[in-house]
């Protein structure tokens, strides 16, 4: 899904960026990308879905999606949810 950073995901961007500082190493703010993908999530209400672990580190997408109640499921957990199967 490719979603333009309209005014709302661009403040929650900031609001990710100056809350979770560990999530960007300094100095790559401006192209990271995991701060729009959570704000992006949060703002339109959708369900981030990454491989990335670490729900208790705030340095980590999941990490920052649970401290924002953000929903987070890694790949499985889609399969599982949407009751596909592979094969």
């Amino acid at each position: 899904m490719f979603v333009a950073p309209d005014q709302a995901i661009q403040q929650r961007v900031q609001h990710v960026l100056n809350t979770y500082k560990g999530l960007v190493a300094a100095g790559k703010e401006k192209f990271a990308a995991d701060s729009f993908v959570i704000a992006t999530s949060e703002v339109l209400g959708h369900t981030l879905v990454t491989e990335e672990t670490g729900v208790d580190s705030l340095r980590k997408i999941p990490g920052v999606c649970n401290a924002m109640k953000i929903p987070c499921i890694n790949l499985m957990q889609l399969f599982d949810a949407e009751d596909w199967t592979i094969g």
